[in-house]
């Protein structure tokens, strides 16, 4: 069974329906609850996952800043759903060690995004990560801020090998 990290957003809650589709569909999920203002949530989350070790992390919002890091830190493929790279809140604690390994970027952003600007976040991945992120891993929905289980579920038939080969209807 793939197993999938799933990082939830700043203001969003564990167990969303994003989790709920990625363990119907056959993913071993872990989806810690995230208090990012907590000085101790990446090193903690990063315990987590280390344990758990994943074929793949998906992150949302903050969710997807941390997911950037840990896959680089883990070298493991990342989904970043409109990822707070940039423009956040606050800024969390984050141990950047690990950040110069390798971590397939893949990217969801919503064209009505009006917290993230999605021009914005693929400027900043063309500018801080050359050599993992491409363009073409790109997939932009129709969308705002929170992104709806339909677009998993576009992104999966676009990237079929990520999806868990052991998934039969």
């Amino acid at each position: 069974m793939k197993k999938v990290v799933y990082l939830h957003g700043l203001e969003s809650k564990q167990n969303c329906l994003k989790v709920h589709y990625l363990r119907d569909i056959g993913f071993e999920v872990l989806n810690p609850k995230m208090d990012y203002k907590d000085p101790n949530c990446f090193d903690e989350t990063q315990k987590l996952i280390e344990n758990f070790n994943p074929d793949l992390i998906i992150g949302s919002s903050m969710g997807g800043y941390f997911a950037w890091f840990m896959g680089k830190y883990f070298e493991t493929p990342v989904i970043l759903l409109n990822p707070a790279l940039h423009s956040r809140s606050f800024e969390p604690v984050i141990d950047n060690w690990g950040c110069e390994l390798a971590s397939k970027v893949y990217l969801v952003t919503g064209k009505d995004d009006d917290v993230i600007d999605p021009s914005r976040t693929v400027k900043w991945l063309n500018e801080n990560d050359k050599w993992d992120w491409n363009p073409n891993n790109h997939i932009v929905g129709k969308h705002g801020h929170r992104t709806p289980v339909s677009i998993l579920e576009t992104f999966f038939s676009y990237y079929p090998s990520l999806f868990p080969t052991e998934y039969v209807e």
